[in-house]
């Protein structure tokens, strides 16, 4: 099976995932989609800072009539990159709640998933527990090497 990591960038839903040949289980689909609904968000919030970038930050420095690139100069070229973004309509506000609501989503799923095996977890470890109690408490330690002397005095201890 192919390692999932390597694919959540390029992977834009379930079933191209599937198709290039990686398993999604119950469990792993609610992570596997959250994976996939950030990196698109992800994808173009910087494809569209990295095609602007550049000249927007040299258009802001000349309009500002900044010479210099300090900390707090970018800061500000920052700034007006984000207001001019969201002045051509890209939402990134609307995204980053879209992506919190899916996220909440998400959550509750793989926690309607956890609680269930976490309970049966648990209930086999209190099986396991009563199991080395009993074998203990009989002191009867059954091996390959038991002989049937050893055989016989478990069953005379269970009975």
């Amino acid at each position: 099976m192919k390692s999932v990591v390597p694919y959540f960038s390029t992977l834009s839903s379930i079933d191209e995932f599937q198709s290039e040949g990686c398993s999604v289980d119950a469990n792993a689909n609610a992570i596997t989609q959250l994976h996939i609904s950030i990196n698109k968000i992800n994808c173009c919030y910087l494809i569209t800072i990295m095609s602007k970038r550049k000249d927007v930050i040299e258009d802001e420095h000349v309009k500002n009539g900044d010479s210099d690139l300090s900390l707090e100069s970018r800061v500000v070229s920052l700034e007006a990159l984000v207001t001019r973004l969201t002045s051509e309509n890209i939402d990134l506000r609307q995204a980053v709640t879209d992506l919190r609501t899916e996220l909440t989503q998400y959550k509750e799923r793989i926690e309607q998933v956890q609680t269930p095996v976490a309970a049966v977890e648990h209930n086999i470890s209190l099986e396991q527990q009563s199991l080395n109690n009993n074998i203990v408490i009989r002191g009867v330690d059954v091996t390959e090497n038991s002989t049937a002397a050893d055989l016989h005095a478990m069953k005379v201890g269970l009975e």
